[in-house]
Parts: structure tokens; sequence; C-alpha cells
């Protein structure tokens, strides 16, 4: 098992969006977009979705003939994924979620938050991207507590394939993953199931990211459980040797530079402990 925290969220539509000022020198169905927005209810639900769908295609229609600006398609899509967010809300609690599944599907795959974790795809999971393996996937923090929030799940790593495309939910794949929103102050911790030896041999450190650190867990037939046979995951310099940088030569360069710069033996020894600090460090964030 992995067990990457959350670092950083992208959310699908920002927190104050709803305090922007509809002005009356928009066009009309910006207006009347609003208007849908602010009287989404249990009776309206459904036919507000598929109002405000027909809405967003022509006002992107709008905006590619120059119609509205940058900033009225900005307002527009912000209320359209608002609505979204609306009709999700009251079709989920109030009504049985199987009757509107594919409804509910859509607007899943449409209001989503990014989660980045600290993590590499390709390093732990490479078939979740080579073959579309599904790995079970679940938060381990506030279980106690619902829900609120959909999203997908993002690495550390550059490419735009470092997510996970599919997850395992009530018994069949969906595109997105349940989760809460995070507190600043707290850890959230996701568990990735079903992660082994396999998949840390068909790792090729991408992006530089290698082993995490890893721990063996035994359960006993009363339930109770030890940990053994902690792995420290691979710290800088390692990597960098494997990939033949070697770490000796980068700190003699640097040292060599801070001389001729002639700065001051405290700061050139200040420099060479953070540069010491790095390679020896792990090669994901740490706190």
């Amino acid at each position: 098992m992995v067990n990457p925290n959350i670092i950083d969220r992208e959310p699908s539509i920002p927190a104050n969006f709803n305090t922007i000022p509809v002005y009356d020198k928009n066009p009309e169905v910006i207006r009347d977009l609003w208007n849908l927005y602010n009287n989404v209810n249990e009776s309206t639900a459904q036919e507000a979705y598929h109002n405000a769908l027909a809405w967003i295609k022509d006002l992107h229609v709008m905006f590619s003939y120059g119609v509205i600006n940058l900033k009225q398609r900005s307002h527009v899509e912000q209320l359209f994924y608002g609505i979204c967010h609306k009709v999700r809300s009251i079709l989920e609690t109030n009504f049985q979620p199987r009757i509107y599944q594919e409804i509910l599907k859509d607007i899943n795959e449409r209001l989503v938050d990014k989660y980045f974790i600290n993590f590499s795809l390709f390093a732990s999971t490479p078939d979740a991207w080579a073959l579309g393996q599904l790995f079970p996937i679940v938060p381990l923090n506030r279980l106690d507590e619902y829900p609120e929030s959909r999203a997908t799940l993002n690495d550390l790593t550059c490419d735009s394939d470092g997510k996970f495309k599919k997850y395992v939910h009530n018994h069949e794949t969906n595109t997105s993953l349940p989760v809460h929103s995070p507190i600043e102050t707290e850890p959230y911790l996701v568990g990735i199931f079903l992660v082994g030896a396999y998949q840390e041999i068909m790792g090729d450190m991408h992006n530089l990211f290698g082993s995490v650190h890893s721990i063996s867990i035994n359960i006993e037939k009363d339930g109770n459980f030890t940990f053994n046979d902690k792995i420290k995951g691979d710290t800088v310099r390692k990597v960098l040797d494997y990939v033949d940088f070697e770490s000796k030569l980068v700190g003699e360069r640097l040292r060599k530079r801070l001389q001729e710069y002639a700065t001051s033996t405290d700061k050139q020894n200040l420099y060479m402990q953070e540069l010491e600090g790095l390679l020896n460090g792990y090669t994901y964030l740490e706190n």
C-alpha cells in the first residue's frame, strides 16, 4: 500500500464565485444563467441542469464570435459549475442517486477538484498509466465524515498523464473519487492498495522520483496489527548517483563557485550545509 499526503488542491469553482455581481450590461443569457443558479431547488434541479448545458454551449459560441469577452466567459463558467454543484447536492441528498445515475455521472465528470499528492504515479503505480489497471483508492483520514467533494488525484510529476483516471466506486468505476475538503492544519492521506514489489520494479524513477518509504504490516488473528521492516525511500543523492550525476562533484562545483564570488566563509558553509541537507533528503516532499 502507498499512502501519500494531499499537498495542494485546485477547486473546480472558486469559493467566492457567487459574490460576483451580474451587471445589467451583460447579455441577457448571462443574467438568465444567474437567475437559474439562484432558483435551483428540488423540483427544478433536473430541468435546471439541462438548461444550463444548453446555455453554456450557446455562450461558448458567443465567445468565439466576440459577443462576450474573456471576463464574461469566466463568469459564465463559474455560474455553470455552481449550478452543477447545487444540482448534484440536491439529487444525491434528496433522491435515490440511482434514479439520476446518468445525470450524476455527467456532473461528476465535469465538477471535480484536482488534488495533488506527494507521489509519482509512474514510479509507484506505472500500470495505472500504461495498462489502465484499477487500484483501490480510499481516504485514510476523517472516515467518520461524509466526503462532500469529488476529485481526481494528480501526482508531483510534470506530465499531464500523472493522474489516476479511473476509480473503483460502488461496485463500478468512476472518473473521480469522493473526498473531503482538506483542512489546512491537518494531514489528509489517501491509501492506494494492491501496490507491491511488481509495481516498484516496473517504476523507472520518472522525473527522478525514487522509491518511497515502505513498511510491512502484520495483522494478527485477533485483529491487532504490528509494523515491521521499516525501509526508508531513496535520497536525492542516491538517485543522482544512479543516473550518473556524481553527488560529490555537485558539492565540489558549488564550493568553487562560492569561492569565485568571494562570499564569506560563514555563508559558504551555510550554503554547503543546505546542499548536503537537500542531497541527503527524500526525493518526495518532506515536512
